[in-house]
């Protein structure tokens, strides 16, 4: 089969796939929570069955396709590690999310891996396990690891693999008083950890960051049942992101732009000044973002500086501003917000419009 592919104009809206790393995270905390969760968008991609596979392991429930969660019999008292070997497929993810997930539940686990998953460092663990007591073994590919989690403090480095982070984010909220996770050396992965923490928040968790390197978890915590959506996958939408700010005609769809950290990469330092003045109103944002996106279309000079470099007048829905010889105006509506830009009240006009 011949494909000829000719340049030309997009235009049009395009949903994204599901975000592997945010079902991870909804999944195990739904696997977790006190009662049924429903949730939508799941891709079944290997990793992702790899995850639903082991907290069925851990005494969850989870319907065939991961829509339909029951959380694991959480109950008091030290329990015995599950006789089956849990199965992380090919996924890092997986492996190193539910080590202290399984301490924390009971008392340890077998974990197996197909690839070259067992070959992965886990030295950041290992550290740890020294240190509180607990025993581990690697031997023909399954990593064995037996003891229980104590509140306390949790030192790791920042600049290896944020996922040895969120494991630890995720079991210190089970433990039976608080504890403190502190990092020796500068956090590198900070957007995969605000997806922690947002995840957690989500099903009732509250983790305390400093926005440096100590993180403080209260114990006795429990996950609140939820029912969630899956967002589209922000590293795919990249690429539409670019189109539409290079002038075309896409509006990318299925995402959730609340996420923790997003205005520091989209906004300006006056910018986010004005943010923190609204109260943190994510309507504001959303405004911000369209007035952006209208710039760029109306001028045609695409995405050639960061977002927080193309500026744009500080408006609400109603208001109208100049600026670099350029008319803004903003609307709102109850579920979305929309912003206008021309280069004369007379000249072409371009809407844009974001649901919110």
């Amino acid at each position: 089969m011949n494909v000829t592919i000719t340049p030309a104009a997009l235009g049009g809206a395009v949903t994204p796939p599901p975000s592997k790393s945010q079902a991870h995270r909804l999944i195990i905390a739904a696997a977790l929570s006190d009662g049924v969760c429903r949730l939508s968008n799941v891709e079944l991609s290997q990793d992702i069955q790899a995850t639903l596979r082991c907290m069925r392991t851990l005494d969850a429930d989870a319907s065939a396709d991961g829509t339909v969660i029951r959380g694991a019999d959480l109950v008091d008292g030290f329990e015995t590690p599950p006789p089956e070997i849990m199965d992380c497929g090919e996924s890092g993810s997986t492996l190193r999310f539910l080590i202290p997930v399984a301490l924390a539940l009971k008392g340890g686990g077998r974990f197996t891996g197909h690839g070259r998953l067992m070959e992965r460092p886990q030295e950041p663990y290992f550290r740890l396990f020294a240190e509180k007591g607990i025993a581990w073994t690697l031997e023909n590919g399954v990593l064995a690891v037996e003891g229980r989690l104590t509140p306390g403090v949790y030192a790791l480095p920042g600049d290896v693999s944020s996922q040895f982070i969120t494991g630890l984010l995720y079991a210190l909220p089970l433990l039976e008083g608080d504890s403190e996770l502190v990092l020796t050396t500068a956090l590198e992965s900070r957007g995969y950890v605000d997806m922690t923490l947002d995840a957690l928040a989500q099903f009732g968790v509250s983790a305390e960051y400093d926005g440096d390197r100590r993180f403080r978890v209260p114990g006795n915590q429990a996950y609140r049942h939820r029912d969630l959506a899956i967002e589209g996958d922000w590293s795919n939408a990249a690429f539409w992101f670019a189109a539409a700010f290079l002038g075309h005609g896409v509006d990318v769809e299925g995402l959730r732009p609340r996420r923790p950290g997003l205005a520091r990469y989209v906004c300006s330092e006056a910018e986010s000044a004005w943010l923190e003045r609204q109260g943190g109103d994510w309507g504001a944002f959303y405004t911000l973002w369209t007035l952006k996106e209208a710039r760029v279309k109306c001028t045609g000079e695409g995405l050639r500086r960061p977002p927080r470099d193309i500026a744009v007048p500080l408006l609400r829905p109603g208001e109208t501003g100049e600026l670099d010889g350029l008319v803004f105006s903003a609307f709102s509506g109850e579920t979305w917000r929309a912003a206008a830009c021309c280069p004369t009240p007379q000249g072409p006009l371009e809407l844009f419009v974001r649901n919110s």
